[in-house]
């Protein structure tokens, strides 16, 4: 089914209704006069506004569903409502809007109707298939690419201190310079070891979202299936997956923080039966670890087990004001930090040798002054604040001059990722796209996992050439298509800027592309210089 062919065969004012809770802030992005072009007629142009508005997360709006089970038959709508919600008013508008109520998800029986009968594509419906197992077993398989001697020399101290055990430290690597890959490969290699002496305990690896978790668990894969000596299991614990005890044996364990921060303190409870099971930890993206719920349940998966505390990251502090906080993150992991011997600058040797891309810096100046940063928080290290990024993001011109900027680099073939001012300002600048006729989506936390995951497949396919993010790609998000960053959010935070800066930085030799280019609106280059700057300004809190 092509779904922007079947929504023009609706009016306008059925798919006005049906995105009635958007409308207004899809319109929001829009000139005036483009405004009204959708409102009265150009319904094809609508459609396809609607289109890249919604995305794979089209029918988790359940007017929409509405709407398509509208399409079927009085009697079958009927004879619906009768098997699923035991009610039938043969109605169509009632039977209709009361299945349309009926829980969206992959074992849901109105999913069935909607594939088997409306004809909807798998890509738009929760379909079982994107549900990955709690438990995977691994066998050995396939070979990957060579590492580089900078990616060897960090697993050989890494395992040099994962043989002393029970210590703790902090692995730092540039984004895109392959931190993952180190780490699984540091990890499998000292699993390999322990299992030849028998001496083999659980691994835990820790992050703060199911995306980080699962792109994890590929690398996992890619490096087991080549690195392995025997069958392995994966372990699901994030989300809906709830594994038992019996599952903690012998197995690299993948769960989000989250997760372990609502186990509480009690050390008889799981968490205990995994620390008892578990040689290491790993955290992932580890200068995020500051909730005093993490910490505690970190202690008690610790508490009477000699095991290793691992963190990784690329910027190994909190904010550049925030002492206190950058010297307990060193304190945590032992004030212990491994990084490769690159020279004084390790940024540019990682250019020279293709594993980071060359960034081209453009700052843009728009029309909104700001007259002061209005912070989260009092004191130094505050950013703005979710009020004041609202305001910035309701500026018509400033949006469209966002808008010309995307469009320029759509032409010029550079598919672009785009940090926004927040989640209206996401939804409001993927309309202004649309109606220009540029294939772009938006994410963030309200979007389920799987509309999440294939709009990022989307994009990483090229049928779309434009990602709007807030809140979540800022991390653990790499697409080699990337050419183009576009930053219109400001901030305060080097962690946060360096983090967005970090998802064009792959290199031609990893996959990636020999230039990259950055767009900043307004002034966060003058703040911060450049990427060679931001990897070694909290070295100083790592020093006893």
């Amino acid at each position: 089914m092509n779904i922007y062919r079947e929504l023009a065969r609706f009016s306008i004012e059925e798919l006005v209704w049906a995105s009635a809770l958007d409308w207004k802030i899809i319109v929001r992005g829009l000139t005036y006069e483009e405004e009204s072009q959708l409102k009265e007629g150009d319904l094809e142009k609508l459609a396809f506004v609607l289109e890249a508005y919604y995305s794979a997360a089209l029918f988790e709006n359940l007017r929409f569903r509405q709407l398509f089970l509208s399409r079927l038959q009085p009697i079958r709508l009927s004879t619906l409502a009768n098997e699923l919600t035991t009610k039938a008013f043969y109605d169509p508008k009632i039977d209709s809007r009361n299945l349309s109520n009926l829980p969206w998800h992959a074992e849901s029986k109105i999913v069935a109707v909607f594939g088997e009968e409306l004809g909807v594509g798998s890509e738009y419906l929760p379909l079982s298939i994107d549900k990955k197992t709690l438990i995977e077993y691994i066998e050995p398989v396939d070979p990957l690419p060579e590492l580089f001697t900078y990616q060897e020399e960090v697993i050989q101290k890494t395992l040099g201190l994962l043989k002393k055990g029970g210590n703790a430290f902090l692995v730092q690597l540039p984004t895109g310079s392959g931190k993952t890959r180190v780490m699984m490969e540091s990890l499998i290699r000292h699993w390999n070891e322990a299992s030849g002496k028998g001496l083999v305990k659980s691994v835990l690896w820790l992050a703060h979202s199911s995306e980080l978790l699962e792109q994890a668990i590929d690398t996992f894969k890619s490096v087991w299936t080549w690195k392995g000596y025997e069958r392995i299991r994966i372990v699901r614990m994030y989300g809906s997956y709830n594994p038992k005890e019996k599952d903690f044996e012998r197995a690299f364990i993948f769960c989000s923080l989250q997760k372990i921060g609502r186990m509480g303190a009690n050390r008889r409870g799981l968490l205990g039966v995994i620390g008892a099971q578990t040689s290491v930890i790993i955290i992932d993206e580890a200068h995020k670890i500051t909730a005093p719920t993490y910490k505690i349940a970190i202690n008690v998966l610790s508490k009477g087990n000699k095991l290793s505390l691992i963190g990784t990251t690329a910027t190994p502090g909190r904010a550049i004001a925030k002492y206190k906080a950058n010297y307990e993150l060193a304190s945590l992991f032992g004030n212990t930090l491994v990084y490769p011997e690159l020279g004084k600058n390790p940024i540019r040797k990682l250019r020279e040798i293709g594993v980071l891309s060359i960034i081209e810096h453009e700052q843009i100046e728009s029309d909104v002054q700001f007259l002061g940063v209005v912070g989260e928080e009092n004191g130094a290290g505050a950013d703005f604040s979710n009020t004041t990024l609202k305001t910035i993001s309701r500026s018509r011109l400033r949006n469209e001059l966002i808008v010309r900027l995307i469009e320029r680099q759509v032409r010029e073939n550079n598919p672009a990722i785009v940090f926004s001012c927040g989640l209206e300002h996401s939804k409001s600048l993927c309309g202004a796209l649309a109606i220009k006729g540029i294939r772009a989506s938006y994410i963030d936390h309200t979007r389920s996992k799987g509309a999440r995951r294939r709009i990022i497949e989307s994009f990483k396919e090229g049928r779309n050439d434009v990602i709007i993010n807030y809140g979540i790609l800022s991390t653990g998000f790499d697409a080699p298509r990337i050419r183009s960053v576009i930053i219109t959010r400001p901030t305060t935070s080097i962690v946060l800027y360096s983090q967005m800066i970090g998802r064009g930085l792959r290199g031609p030799k990893v996959g990636g592309n020999e230039r990259c280019k950055v767009i900043d609106i307004k002034d966060n280059f003058e703040k911060y210089g450049d990427v060679e700057e931001v990897y070694d300004c909290f070295r100083d809190f790592w020093e006893e």
